[in-house]
C-alpha cells in the first residue's frame, strides 16, 4: 500500500493555488486533519479553485477551520461568497463581519450583512469600521444598527481618539435633524389642513 502524503503538502498546496495539485491530493489525504487548515489556507490566500475543491472535503464546524473569517480578513469577496452558503457567518459573534468592517473590505462587509448580527456588543461592527477609519462601511451599517450604542461604547472606551467616533457622531446628529425637520414638515401641513377645512 503506497505511503499516504503528509497533510502539510497539501496545506502548502492549498497556500500556494496549486489546485492540481490540491485535486491530486485530495483523495490520498484527510482533509479535516489538523481542523480542516488547507481550506483556511486556501481561502486566506483567495485561491477560489482551491476552496471549492475543499468545500466538500474539509469540515467546516471545526473550530480551527474558520475559512470564512480568513476570506473576510483578506478581502477574498468571491470566497466569501462561496463560503458563506457552508459556514456560520454569525460564529465566534459574527467575526467574520468585524474583521472586515476592520480591514475596511466594503464588498465582504456587504455580503455579510444580511447573514450577521450587525447589533452584536453594542454594534461591534460599527463600531470597528469606524476605529478603521472606515466611513463608507460606517454608512453601509449605520441603518442595520444601533448606531447610538456604537457611539456611547466608543466614547466610553478610554484612550481612543475623538476622531474615531466624530464621524459616527456627524451622522447621528444629521439624522436627527433630517427627523425633527421631518416632522415639523408633518406638523406643519397637517396644520395648515386643518386651517382649510
Amino acid at each position: 500500500m503506497p505511503r499516504k502524503p503528509n497533510i502539510q503538502i497539501l496545506i502548502a498546496a492549498a497556500i500556494e493555488g496549486n489546485a492540481a495539485e490540491v485535486r491530486r491530493l485530495i483523495p490520498l489525504c484527510h482533509p479535516t486533519d489538523y481542523g480542516s487548515n488547507a481550506l483556511k489556507r486556501a481561502a486566506e490566500n483567495g485561491h477560489l479553485e482551491c476552496v471549492r475543491l475543499l468545500i466538500p472535503v474539509s469540515d467546516l464546524s471545526h473550530p480551527q477551520c474558520r475559512a470564512l473569517h480568513y476570506a473576510a480578513q483578506q478581502g477574498h469577496t468571491e470566497c466569501v461568497k462561496l463560503l458563506i452558503p457552508v459556514s456560520d457567518p454569525q460564529e465566534n459573534e459574527n467575526t467574520a463581519l468585524r474583521i472586515a468592517c476592520y480591514r475596511g473590505h466594503i464588498d465582504c462587509v456587504k455580503l455579510l450583512i444580511p447573514v450577521s448580527n450587525p447589533y452584536i456588543h453594542h454594534s461591534l461592527p460599527l463600531q470597528l469600521a469606524c476605529h478603521g477609519g472606515h466611513n463608507d462601511i460606517v454608512d453601509l451599517l449605520f441603518d442595520v444598527s444601533d448606531p447610538q450604542a456604537a457611539l456611547k461604547s466608543l466614547q466610553e472606551k478610554e484612550n481612543v481618539n475623538h476622531q474615531i467616533w466624530s464621524y459616527l457622531e456627524e451622522k447621528i446628529n444629521r439624522q436627527q435633524q433630517h427627523t425633527l425637520l421631518t416632522s415639523v414638515a408633518l406638523n406643519g401641513t397637517q396644520a395648515l389642513r386643518r386651517r382649510k377645512i
